[in-house]
């Protein structure tokens, strides 16, 4: 393989996990942002108020929890109570 092409490759796969990280924060704001605002930030954000101890406006917020438990589970969203709760497999006791 020619030099310029071996450069090429390295530099690919050493921007590879910055560009996947920009495609996720995009992914973030277009559709799990939206989400959490209709459906969480009444209760669980610092403008409104935080129920269960959980604020979910906040990265530390999910990776802390509430009383309940972890907010996410990464790598398992069967263990996940927030998947749980956006895909209406849990109801929050306002909600029910």
């Amino acid at each position: 393989m020619p030099r310029r092409a071996c450069q090429l490759l390295i530099l690919l796969l050493v921007l590879a996990p910055a560009l996947r990280a920009a495609d996720g924060v995009a992914f973030f704001e277009a559709k799990v942002r939206p989400l959490l605002i209709a459906r969480c930030y009444e209760c669980h954000s610092a403008e409104k108020e935080i129920k269960g101890e959980l604020a979910l406006d906040a990265k530390a917020g999910w990776q802390r929890g509430g009383e309940h438990g972890a907010a996410l589970v990464p790598g398992k969203p069967d263990d996940s109570l927030l998947f749980k709760a956006v895909s209406l497999k849990l109801t929050s006791p306002r909600r029910r």
